[in-house]
């Protein structure tokens, strides 16, 4: 230890041998002269600072100060001075202590512990027993409790450790063999929060190598774990999306020209296996055959310039693919590009998504709205038919009335009687075609009964043949046992004779027409495809030729009035639309087949007869009527022209008439007419009130008034509103006398027909 004496100046008067021994300075050297000289120049300000502070307060003071030595190396020393009076006035006496060792040891682990709390892993030491004996700051960072807090306490008990993937007893167990352990861990914040802590544990010994306890570097994993989780959770509500909507997700490689990676399910989407579809051959291997959608058409270059304007830009395609069994499957395809860090486009990811399903469903969707639109426009048209062949009729009853009547006053010799004829032939031509309007529009009187189809359709063979060439050969095949079918024979009859002309007129030289009969259930899948079929029973009726064939825009109109692609004079193109509305007005369904060169099919179905008992017949014969027989009938008619016309006819044939333009004038009349009224004529729909309400009033006066109907409204539309009581009669117009006189004498003679046999 140095002992000194200085002036009250700091000069130094005195030294022990000591100061040589510390220094390396020989006293001699430094006796006289000031202290200050031997402190290195950063610390001197201070010192004398320390020094005057001293003398001035005569009190003893202490500081750590840095000397030169003799050599030019640096002393630390612990220095102490104290005032005193001496010889000379006030000075100072002192003592100095080497302690260079220990300031260097300091300054050592100073820089330890500075290192130790600038990293951001939380470096703890314990004892053997897991006693906190450091704790730097970023363990109070990370697990926010402070060294003072934590210093003295167990980890497991400060911190709730819970090893993940091991146990504690697994980990002290290689801690005490290895003298290390490494792993993840779960811990916990001050506050309770969970922490995700990467461990990193190793064994620490003394001089002597002895273990004394543990030093751990724990990092703070928490963000990263729940990013991972996040990330997965992601990833498995992705794959369960894809796997939901059934696609399979891929990353293709520009750079490369293959896909880099496939997702599961691409196998049996496509038929491929990944190594045969991965690298440079997929792009020979993968074939499209049609792409639509929103990017389909635009060229490549527009594809990367609207990728590159926008990052979120999704190609969206729908194309049909050739799986490499060769079936065919609509795909959509749709992904988003992939930037390098220049901004190319370096490769893509995407989804692909069966949607073959989706597309037929389109398909037949479309089909539907198709037929949809063409059954509403055929109702359409039959409706404008009906109205105007109800008018028409009105006119060719006049026409053939006052024809027949006027060939019956006219003598066979006149050469009138030649146009005349010609008149009545082409009112009954025209009376026809209004019949076939009505039958598109399914508003023809018909007489249906339970029907053996088979027999009707072989009354009706020798009829074809008539109508066939000798090139052309007949087949009939009728299915055994089949059904009855309720319907009115006659439209049999007109089915089969518009079936077979037009497949007769399609056969261009030698040829066959096969008529074949059977049995056909349509479910509900067929009527949901199907508007105008209703799932039942049915008997078929097919019509097929070996003609040219139709195209499908022919098809689309087959069915309209007037549609024909027959040469002037072959046709009026009523036949397929009469055909269509009486399978219509029997609650039956149409299906044709046809295409260009190979033929063409009809497929009629009719519903199955759900009675037990065929009706009897009720085919009337004519009664002779002896020329004294003569009858009082009251003829209403809201027509002037046709009122006149049966009015006049019925008289000439000796009848007495009781004529009235309105309901109201035929109750005036048969109120003021005293005697027996045999038969009502009257019209159904009539201005004031309609025909059955007049005969409800009438028969207050004549209770057993028979009915005999005239109308050339549609029956189906009389029925519809119950116009049509079942004891009475129905005529359609127009009709000729004897029809009138015929339909007069079943009126007054015979049974009427039910409601339902006579306007179905």
């Amino acid at each position: 230890m140095i002992f000194y004496e200085l002036t009250a100046e700091g000069r130094i008067l005195s030294l022990n041998p000591a100061f040589e021994a510390v220094t390396g300075w020989p006293i001699r050297d430094w006796v006289g002269r000031p202290f200050i000289g031997l402190v290195v120049p950063e610390d001197r300000e201070l010192a004398l600072q320390e020094f005057a502070g001293a003398i001035q307060s005569k009190t003893r003071s202490f500081r750590r100060i840095r000397l030169i030595a003799a050599d030019g190396g640096i002393l630390t020393v612990d220095a102490w001075i104290e005032p005193c009076e001496g010889k000379e006035g006030i000075c100072a006496i002192g003592y100095a202590q080497d302690v260079t060792h220990v300031a260097q040891l300091e300054t050592q682990l100073e820089r330890q512990a500075n290192l130790l709390n600038s990293v951001s892993d939380a470096i703890i030491v314990t004892d053997l027993a897991f006693v906190i004996q450091e704790w730097n700051a970023a363990a109070e960072a990370i697990y926010g409790w402070q060294r003072s807090e934590a210093v003295g306490k167990s980890t497991i008990s400060l911190l709730g450790t819970q090893y993940i993937d091991s146990t504690p007893d697994a980990v002290l167990k290689e801690f005490l063999q290895t003298g290390r352990w490494r792993g993840q861990m779960i811990q916990h914040h001050k506050n309770g929060a969970q922490l995700y802590i990467y461990a990193s544990v190793n064994a620490l010994f003394d001089e002597d190598g002895r273990r004394i306890g543990a030093v751990a570097i724990n990092r703070n994993v928490t963000a990263e774990v729940n990013a991972q989780k996040a990330l997965s959770n992601v990833e498995r509500i992705y794959r369960q999306a894809i796997r939901i909507a059934g696609g399979v997700p891929y990353q293709r490689d520009y750079t490369g020209d293959g896909y880099s990676f496939l997702g599961e399910g691409f196998e049996e989407l496509t038929g491929y296996r990944a190594d045969e579809i991965t690298g440079p051959l997929f792009t020979s291997r993968l074939r499209r055959i049609e792409s639509y959608g929103e990017n389909a058409d635009l060229p490549h270059d527009e594809r990367i310039r609207l990728a590159r304007q926008g990052k979120g830009f999704v190609w969206r395609e729908d194309y049909l693919f050739e799986r490499k069994d060769g079936r065919l499957i609509w795909l959509a395809d749709h992904a988003v590009p992939i930037f390098d860090e220049q901004g190319t486009i370096i490769g893509s990811l995407g989804i692909l998504m069966d949607i073959t399903e989706r597309k037929e469903a389109e398909e037949e969707r479309r089909r539907l709205q198709e037929r949809m639109a063409q059954i509403e426009r055929l109702e359409t048209v039959g409706q404008l038919a009906g109205g105007v062949a109800h008018d028409f009729n009105n006119m060719l009853a006049v026409v053939l009335m006052r024809t027949e009547m006027a060939l019956l006053q006219l003598d066979v010799t006149s050469p009138v009687r030649h146009h005349l004829l010609e008149i009545y032939r082409a009112a009954q031509r025209a009376a026809e075609l209004t019949r076939q309007l009505l039958g598109f529009a399914r508003r023809q009187v018909i007489e249906p009964r339970p029907l053996d189809l088979n027999a009707a359709i072989e009354e009706l063979l020798p009829m074809v043949r008539g109508i066939l060439s000798e090139a052309i050969e007949l087949r009939w095949e009728p299915a055994p046992n089949l059904d009855l079918v309720y319907m009115d024979p006659a439209q049999i009859a007109q089915i089969v004779m518009n079936l077979c002309l037009n497949a007769r007129d399609a056969i261009p030289g030698t040829g066959q027409i096969s008529i074949t009969t059977g049995r056909a259930v349509l479910d509900e899948a067929y009527a949901a495809l199907h508007p105008d079929a209703r799932p039942g029973l049915y008997c078929m009726l097919t019509v097929s030729d070996t003609g040219e064939g139709m195209t499908p825009e022919v098809l689309e109109h087959i069915f309209e009035p007037f549609f024909t692609t027959k040469e002037m004079g072959r046709g009026v193109g009523l036949g397929l639309a009469t055909v269509y509305g009486i399978v219509q007005q029997n609650q039956g369904h149409i299906s044709v087949y046809s295409a260009p060169g190979i033929g063409t099919s009809i497929q009629i179905f009719l519903p199955v007869y759900q009675g037990t008992q065929p009706a009897p017949s009720d085919r009337f014969e004519p009664v002779q009527i002896s020329p004294d027989e003569r009858w009082t009938i009251l003829l209403v008619e809201d027509e002037p022209a046709v009122l006149e016309s049966v009015g006049e006819a019925l008289r000439k044939l000796g009848h007495h008439i009781l004529m009235a333009g309105t309901p109201s004038a035929a109750l005036h009349i048969a109120k003021q007419h005293k005697e027996a009224i045999d038969l009502l004529l009257s019209d159904v729909v009539m201005p004031e009130m309609d025909g059955p309400t007049l005969v409800r009033q009438l028969r207050e006066s004549y209770p057993a008034l028979r009915v005999l109907f005239v109308s050339g409204y549609p029956a189906h539309l009389i029925a519809y509103r119950g116009l049509l009581p079942e004891d009475t009669h129905f005529l359609r117009k127009p009709f000729t006398i004897q029809e009138l006189i015929n339909a007069i004498q079943q009126a007054l003679f015979k049974p009427p027909l039910q409601a339902d046999g006579s306007l179905d």
